[in-house]
């Protein structure tokens, strides 16, 4: 199995996205995996979910989970529809909520955390700003955490 379609299982990306390329850095100890989707790939329309061609993408990272110990990134085109009703629209990422550089999974793991150690241990842990963990808690909801 070549190293694409092991990180690309490992991290279940779904389809029409695939695993294009890796990086890997020993002496910073961090992994960078860069997502594509496939060629004439069509997307849903944010808003009324319709399949629309992709207009244009803009270029996006999210901090996600360590993987091997080691601090990994997800890099990504993200595209943009062009919509016949709603107009260009960026598509929805499964794997994070807009406007966050940090994974679903890698939030979650930081709330798990912070429910048995204070915020800023988690942070410095993580290596996130203490305030980037607090935003974290309460778009998640969650109940007092230790500060």
């Amino acid at each position: 199995m070549d190293d694409k379609k092991l990180m690309q299982i490992t991290l279940g990306v779904p389809s029409p996205w695939f695993v294009k390329s890796i990086e890997l850095s020993t002496s910073e100890e961090r992994i960078d995996v860069y997502f594509d989707f496939i060629k004439g790939g069509v997307f849903a329309c944010p808003i009324c979910n319709k399949s629309c061609k992709v207009h244009d993408t803009t270029d996006s990272s999210w901090r996600h989970l360590p993987l091997f110990h080691y601090d990994s990134y997800i890099h990504v085109r993200v595209p943009r529809t062009k919509c016949e009703v709603h107009g260009t629209k960026t598509v929805v990422i499964p794997w994070s909520r807009p406007d966050t550089g940090f994974t679903s999974l890698f939030e979650v793991d930081v709330v798990a955390l912070c429910k048995e150690m204070p915020v800023a241990s988690v942070a410095e842990r993580v290596k996130i700003h203490e305030e980037s963990a607090w935003r974290i808690l309460a778009y998640r909801g969650c109940p007092t955490i230790q500060k």
